[in-house]
Protein backbone atom coordinates (compact mmCIF):
# COMPACT_ATOMS: atom_id res chain seq x y z
CA UNK A 1 0.00 0.00 0.00
CA UNK A 2 1.08 3.39 -0.48
CA UNK A 3 2.08 4.58 2.95
CA UNK A 4 0.52 8.53 2.91
CA UNK A 5 -1.91 10.06 5.17
CA UNK A 6 -3.95 12.62 3.12
CA UNK A 7 -4.01 15.83 4.37
CA UNK A 8 -8.11 15.77 4.64
CA UNK A 9 -8.83 12.20 5.77
CA UNK A 10 -10.91 9.86 3.87
CA UNK A 11 -14.39 10.94 4.72
CA UNK A 12 -16.72 8.10 6.52
CA UNK A 13 -19.77 6.98 4.73
CA UNK A 14 -22.91 8.54 5.76
CA UNK A 15 -25.88 6.23 6.69
CA UNK A 16 -24.07 2.83 6.85
CA UNK A 17 -25.65 -0.32 5.09
CA UNK A 18 -26.94 -0.56 1.38
CA UNK A 19 -29.63 -2.20 -0.52
CA UNK A 20 -29.08 -6.57 -0.53
CA UNK A 21 -26.10 -7.96 -1.87
CA UNK A 22 -26.74 -9.59 -5.15
CA UNK A 23 -27.11 -13.64 -4.26
CA UNK A 24 -24.72 -16.27 -5.87
CA UNK A 25 -24.90 -19.18 -4.41
CA UNK A 26 -27.08 -20.11 -1.79
CA UNK A 27 -27.47 -23.59 0.23
CA UNK A 28 -27.78 -25.15 3.33
CA UNK A 29 -23.85 -24.90 3.82
CA UNK A 30 -23.60 -20.95 3.23
CA UNK A 31 -23.73 -18.53 0.41
CA UNK A 32 -21.97 -16.39 -1.51
CA UNK A 33 -23.04 -12.95 -2.45
CA UNK A 34 -21.47 -10.12 -5.11
CA UNK A 35 -22.03 -6.63 -3.99
CA UNK A 36 -20.84 -3.10 -4.08
CA UNK A 37 -22.15 0.42 -5.52
CA UNK A 38 -20.61 3.33 -8.19
CA UNK A 39 -20.13 6.69 -7.22
CA UNK A 40 -19.92 9.76 -9.36
CA UNK A 41 -18.45 13.20 -7.98
CA UNK A 42 -18.33 16.50 -9.10
CA UNK A 43 -15.60 18.51 -6.91
CA UNK A 44 -15.10 22.25 -6.80
CA UNK A 45 -11.23 23.10 -6.75
CA UNK A 46 -10.13 24.27 -3.18
CA UNK A 47 -7.60 26.90 -2.83
CA UNK A 48 -4.63 26.61 -1.18
CA UNK A 49 -1.49 28.29 0.41
CA UNK A 50 1.92 27.46 -0.22
CA UNK A 51 4.84 28.41 2.47
CA UNK A 52 5.25 32.00 0.63
CA UNK A 53 1.37 32.71 0.97
CA UNK A 54 1.03 32.00 -2.40
CA UNK A 55 -2.28 31.20 -3.60
CA UNK A 56 -2.33 27.37 -5.24
CA UNK A 57 -5.63 27.36 -7.67
CA UNK A 58 -7.62 24.38 -7.00
CA UNK A 59 -8.87 21.84 -9.62
CA UNK A 60 -12.12 21.21 -10.37
CA UNK A 61 -13.23 17.27 -10.54
CA UNK A 62 -15.39 14.65 -12.56
CA UNK A 63 -14.63 11.40 -11.26
CA UNK A 64 -15.52 7.92 -9.63
CA UNK A 65 -14.46 8.61 -6.66
CA UNK A 66 -14.10 5.32 -5.00
CA UNK A 67 -16.75 2.99 -6.71
CA UNK A 68 -15.74 -0.51 -5.55
CA UNK A 69 -17.35 -4.19 -5.68
CA UNK A 70 -16.54 -7.70 -4.16
CA UNK A 71 -17.32 -10.91 -3.22
CA UNK A 72 -18.01 -12.36 0.35
CA UNK A 73 -19.05 -16.10 1.69
CA UNK A 74 -19.47 -17.63 4.77
CA UNK A 75 -20.01 -21.58 5.06
CA UNK A 76 -21.29 -23.15 8.43
CA UNK A 77 -18.44 -26.19 9.37
CA UNK A 78 -19.61 -25.95 12.64
CA UNK A 79 -22.33 -25.74 15.34
CA UNK A 80 -22.49 -21.77 15.33
CA UNK A 81 -19.23 -21.35 13.73
CA UNK A 82 -18.92 -20.06 9.58
CA UNK A 83 -15.90 -19.94 7.43
CA UNK A 84 -16.06 -16.32 6.03
CA UNK A 85 -14.48 -14.42 3.47
CA UNK A 86 -14.00 -11.57 1.24
CA UNK A 87 -12.47 -9.98 -1.80
CA UNK A 88 -13.18 -6.04 -2.90
CA UNK A 89 -11.73 -4.42 -5.75
CA UNK A 90 -12.12 -0.94 -6.81
CA UNK A 91 -11.36 2.21 -9.15
CA UNK A 92 -8.40 4.55 -8.81
CA UNK A 93 -6.66 7.18 -10.76
CA UNK A 94 -7.93 8.87 -13.88
CA UNK A 95 -7.51 5.40 -15.69
CA UNK A 96 -10.07 3.42 -14.45
CA UNK A 97 -7.89 0.71 -13.40
CA UNK A 98 -9.19 -1.77 -10.99
CA UNK A 99 -7.14 -2.41 -7.58
CA UNK A 100 -7.37 -4.81 -4.89
CA UNK A 101 -8.78 -3.04 -1.55
CA UNK A 102 -9.77 -5.69 0.84
CA UNK A 103 -8.67 -9.57 1.06
CA UNK A 104 -9.47 -11.67 3.93
CA UNK A 105 -10.44 -14.75 5.45
CA UNK A 106 -11.41 -16.17 9.16
CA UNK A 107 -13.94 -17.52 11.28
CA UNK A 108 -17.11 -16.26 13.37
CA UNK A 109 -19.60 -17.33 15.49
CA UNK A 110 -20.91 -16.50 19.19
CA UNK A 111 -17.34 -15.76 20.08
CA UNK A 112 -17.23 -13.06 17.48
CA UNK A 113 -15.07 -12.51 14.35
CA UNK A 114 -11.71 -13.60 14.04
CA UNK A 115 -9.75 -12.60 10.45
CA UNK A 116 -6.66 -12.35 9.07
CA UNK A 117 -5.52 -10.77 5.87
CA UNK A 118 -5.78 -7.03 3.96
CA UNK A 119 -8.60 -5.43 5.83
CA UNK A 120 -9.74 -1.75 7.56
CA UNK A 121 -8.43 -0.55 10.95
CA UNK A 122 -10.51 -0.72 14.17
CA UNK A 123 -9.79 3.04 13.78
CA UNK A 124 -11.36 3.16 10.59
CA UNK A 125 -14.25 1.37 11.76
CA UNK A 126 -15.01 3.30 14.90
CA UNK A 127 -14.32 6.00 12.99
CA UNK A 128 -14.48 9.92 14.70
CA UNK A 129 -17.80 12.17 14.76
CA UNK A 130 -17.34 12.93 11.02
CA UNK A 131 -20.77 12.95 8.89
CA UNK A 132 -19.75 13.77 5.83
CA UNK A 133 -19.14 12.68 2.11
CA UNK A 134 -16.34 14.69 1.21
CA UNK A 135 -14.80 17.76 3.18
CA UNK A 136 -14.69 15.95 6.94
CA UNK A 137 -12.65 13.83 8.44
CA UNK A 138 -9.52 15.95 9.39
CA UNK A 139 -10.43 15.09 12.92
CA UNK A 140 -10.02 11.25 12.71
CA UNK A 141 -6.17 11.32 13.38
CA UNK A 142 -5.06 7.73 11.95
CA UNK A 143 -1.74 6.16 12.82
CA UNK A 144 0.99 7.62 10.47
CA UNK A 145 1.54 4.61 8.12
CA UNK A 146 -1.15 2.34 8.23
CA UNK A 147 -4.00 4.83 7.70
CA UNK A 148 -7.37 3.25 7.88
CA UNK A 149 -5.89 -0.26 6.09
CA UNK A 150 -3.43 -2.44 7.29
CA UNK A 151 -2.08 -5.32 4.63
CA UNK A 152 -1.26 -7.61 7.03
CA UNK A 153 -3.85 -7.26 9.82
CA UNK A 154 -5.00 -9.98 12.71
CA UNK A 155 -8.60 -8.75 13.90
CA UNK A 156 -10.71 -9.99 16.51
CA UNK A 157 -14.72 -8.04 17.13
CA UNK A 158 -17.18 -8.93 19.49
CA UNK A 159 -20.56 -7.29 19.98
CA UNK A 160 -22.46 -8.14 23.24
CA UNK A 161 -25.98 -6.84 23.67
CA UNK A 162 -24.83 -3.64 25.40
CA UNK A 163 -20.70 -3.39 24.44
CA UNK A 164 -18.52 -4.67 22.08
CA UNK A 165 -14.96 -5.30 21.89
CA UNK A 166 -12.12 -5.00 19.02
CA UNK A 167 -8.45 -5.54 18.96
CA UNK A 168 -5.63 -6.19 16.05
CA UNK A 169 -2.35 -7.06 15.10
CA UNK A 170 -0.63 -6.17 11.92
CA UNK A 171 2.27 -7.82 11.60
CA UNK A 172 5.68 -5.68 9.51
CA UNK A 173 6.72 -8.75 7.71
CA UNK A 174 9.93 -8.45 7.18
CA UNK A 175 9.67 -4.13 7.37
CA UNK A 176 6.83 -3.89 4.17
CA UNK A 177 4.25 -2.98 6.66
CA UNK A 178 4.17 -0.90 10.06
CA UNK A 179 3.61 -3.38 13.11
CA UNK A 180 0.21 -2.27 14.56
CA UNK A 181 -1.68 -3.04 17.69
CA UNK A 182 -5.46 -1.65 18.44
CA UNK A 183 -7.49 -2.14 21.61
CA UNK A 184 -11.26 -0.56 21.53
CA UNK A 185 -14.58 -0.96 23.74
CA UNK A 186 -17.61 0.75 22.79
CA UNK A 187 -20.96 0.84 25.26
CA UNK A 188 -24.16 1.93 25.60
CA UNK A 189 -25.93 3.36 28.53
CA UNK A 190 -29.36 4.53 28.38
CA UNK A 191 -29.16 5.06 25.00
CA UNK A 192 -25.68 7.38 25.17
CA UNK A 193 -23.06 5.69 22.96
CA UNK A 194 -19.02 5.44 24.15
CA UNK A 195 -16.09 4.81 22.53
CA UNK A 196 -12.60 4.78 23.87
CA UNK A 197 -9.69 3.04 22.05
CA UNK A 198 -6.10 3.19 21.31
CA UNK A 199 -4.01 2.76 18.71
CA UNK A 200 -0.12 2.32 18.17
CA UNK A 201 2.40 1.64 15.38
CA UNK A 202 6.32 1.71 14.72
CA UNK A 203 7.52 1.26 11.22
CA UNK A 204 11.43 1.27 9.75
CA UNK A 205 11.81 4.26 7.58
CA UNK A 206 15.08 4.98 5.44
CA UNK A 207 18.54 3.25 7.07
CA UNK A 208 18.50 4.08 10.77
CA UNK A 209 14.90 5.99 11.34
CA UNK A 210 12.29 4.73 13.15
CA UNK A 211 8.41 6.36 12.97
CA UNK A 212 6.51 5.58 16.22
CA UNK A 213 2.47 6.42 16.45
CA UNK A 214 0.68 6.78 19.21
CA UNK A 215 -3.49 7.37 19.07
CA UNK A 216 -6.52 7.38 21.42
CA UNK A 217 -9.61 8.65 21.26
CA UNK A 218 -12.97 9.09 22.86
CA UNK A 219 -16.45 9.34 21.51
CA UNK A 220 -20.20 9.64 22.23
CA UNK A 221 -23.16 9.78 20.21
CA UNK A 222 -27.01 10.34 20.75
CA UNK A 223 -30.43 10.41 19.09
CA UNK A 224 -33.47 12.32 19.86
CA UNK A 225 -35.96 11.32 17.82
CA UNK A 226 -34.54 12.20 13.93
CA UNK A 227 -31.73 14.28 15.24
CA UNK A 228 -28.58 12.00 15.66
CA UNK A 229 -25.46 14.04 17.18
CA UNK A 230 -21.81 12.91 18.13
CA UNK A 231 -18.76 14.19 19.33
CA UNK A 232 -15.47 12.95 19.16
CA UNK A 233 -11.58 13.72 20.51
CA UNK A 234 -8.67 12.28 19.49
CA UNK A 235 -4.70 12.48 20.29
CA UNK A 236 -1.98 11.43 18.27
CA UNK A 237 1.52 11.60 18.79
CA UNK A 238 4.16 11.49 15.99
CA UNK A 239 7.98 10.12 17.01
CA UNK A 240 11.15 10.02 14.68
CA UNK A 241 14.58 10.31 15.86
CA UNK A 242 14.28 14.21 17.19
CA UNK A 243 11.27 15.26 15.71
CA UNK A 244 8.00 14.69 17.68
CA UNK A 245 4.51 16.23 17.14
CA UNK A 246 1.20 16.14 19.31
CA UNK A 247 -2.15 16.26 18.03
CA UNK A 248 -5.09 16.79 19.59
CA UNK A 249 -8.21 16.99 17.48
CA UNK A 250 -11.82 17.75 18.13
CA UNK A 251 -15.03 16.85 15.78
CA UNK A 252 -19.23 17.42 16.26
CA UNK A 253 -21.49 16.01 14.09
CA UNK A 254 -25.35 15.97 13.45
CA UNK A 255 -27.94 14.51 11.11
CA UNK A 256 -31.60 15.27 10.75
CA UNK A 257 -33.47 12.80 8.73
CA UNK A 258 -37.39 13.73 7.50
CA UNK A 259 -38.65 10.91 5.54
CA UNK A 260 -36.10 9.94 2.40
CA UNK A 261 -34.07 13.08 2.91
CA UNK A 262 -31.40 14.29 5.39
CA UNK A 263 -29.31 17.40 6.81
CA UNK A 264 -26.02 17.18 7.93
CA UNK A 265 -23.29 19.02 9.13
CA UNK A 266 -20.60 19.08 11.63
CA UNK A 267 -17.07 20.70 12.67
CA UNK A 268 -13.74 19.98 13.38
CA UNK A 269 -11.01 21.39 15.16
CA UNK A 270 -7.26 19.95 15.24
CA UNK A 271 -4.18 21.50 16.79
CA UNK A 272 -0.83 20.56 16.65
CA UNK A 273 2.70 21.11 18.54
CA UNK A 274 6.02 20.08 18.34
CA UNK A 275 9.27 20.24 16.12
CA UNK A 276 9.53 19.25 12.53
CA UNK A 277 13.10 18.98 10.79
CA UNK A 278 14.52 20.09 14.48
CA UNK A 279 12.39 23.28 14.32
CA UNK A 280 9.82 24.30 16.68
CA UNK A 281 6.16 24.52 15.07
CA UNK A 282 5.71 27.60 17.38
CA UNK A 283 8.21 29.61 15.86
CA UNK A 284 7.27 28.68 12.12
CA UNK A 285 5.57 30.28 9.20
CA UNK A 286 2.58 27.50 9.63
CA UNK A 287 -0.39 28.06 11.36
CA UNK A 288 -0.74 25.38 14.34
CA UNK A 289 -4.22 24.43 13.72
CA UNK A 290 -7.10 23.67 11.29
CA UNK A 291 -11.13 24.49 11.22
CA UNK A 292 -13.13 22.53 9.02
CA UNK A 293 -16.77 23.42 8.50
CA UNK A 294 -19.07 21.24 6.65
CA UNK A 295 -22.90 21.14 6.03
CA UNK A 296 -24.52 18.95 3.31
CA UNK A 297 -27.98 17.51 2.32
CA UNK A 298 -28.96 13.63 0.87
CA UNK A 299 -31.78 12.51 -0.32
CA UNK A 300 -32.30 8.74 -0.95
CA UNK A 301 -34.70 7.85 -4.09
CA UNK A 302 -34.81 4.07 -2.56
CA UNK A 303 -32.34 1.64 -0.98
CA UNK A 304 -30.25 1.49 -4.29
CA UNK A 305 -30.01 5.03 -4.93
CA UNK A 306 -29.01 8.26 -3.67
CA UNK A 307 -27.65 11.74 -4.19
CA UNK A 308 -26.19 14.32 -1.87
CA UNK A 309 -24.30 17.79 -2.11
CA UNK A 310 -21.89 19.03 0.23
CA UNK A 311 -20.56 22.64 1.05
CA UNK A 312 -17.70 23.35 3.47
CA UNK A 313 -14.77 26.18 4.60
CA UNK A 314 -11.63 25.43 5.71
CA UNK A 315 -8.84 27.65 7.05
CA UNK A 316 -5.40 26.72 9.08
CA UNK A 317 -2.95 23.93 8.06
CA UNK A 318 -3.58 20.35 8.28
CA UNK A 319 -0.57 18.14 8.38
CA UNK A 320 0.49 15.05 6.65
CA UNK A 321 2.67 12.39 6.35
CA UNK A 322 4.59 10.50 3.58
CA UNK A 323 6.80 8.14 3.49
CA UNK A 324 9.53 7.60 1.09
CA UNK A 325 12.55 5.28 0.61
CA UNK A 326 14.98 7.53 3.10
CA UNK A 327 12.47 8.32 5.75
CA UNK A 328 9.17 9.92 6.82
CA UNK A 329 8.41 13.53 5.55
CA UNK A 330 5.86 15.86 7.89
CA UNK A 331 4.59 18.42 5.36
CA UNK A 332 1.55 20.71 5.81
CA UNK A 333 -1.11 21.78 3.65
CA UNK A 334 -2.44 25.35 4.21
CA UNK A 335 -5.90 26.95 3.67
CA UNK A 336 -6.81 30.26 3.88
CA UNK A 337 -11.08 31.15 4.85
CA UNK A 338 -11.28 28.60 1.50
CA UNK A 339 -14.90 27.52 0.85
CA UNK A 340 -15.84 24.74 -1.57
CA UNK A 341 -18.50 22.77 -3.18
CA UNK A 342 -19.18 19.06 -4.27
CA UNK A 343 -21.67 16.68 -5.22
CA UNK A 344 -22.32 13.42 -5.87
CA UNK A 345 -24.59 9.87 -6.59
CA UNK A 346 -24.12 6.55 -5.68
CA UNK A 347 -25.73 3.40 -6.95
CA UNK A 348 -26.05 0.66 -4.68
CA UNK A 349 -26.28 -3.44 -5.39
Amino acid sequence: MKKTILAVAIPAVLFAGSASAVEILKSEEGSVDFYGHLRTELKAGVDTVDADDKKIDGTTTLGAGSSRAGLSASYAIGEGINAIGLFEFGISGNGGALENRLHYAGFDGDFGMLTFGRQWTHQDDYGSADQSYFFGGTALRYTAESGGLHDNLVKYKFNGESFGVGASYGLDEDESAAELYEIFVDGNIAGLGLIAGYAGEKDNVGVTETLETAAWTLQADYSIGDLYLKGSYYNNEYTQQNDKITEDALGLGGVYSFGKTALYGGYEYVSFDGTVGGVDISSSDIKDNSSVFYLGVEHKFNSWARVYAEYAYLDGTTLGVTNNETGVDIGPTRFDKASTVAAGMRVYW
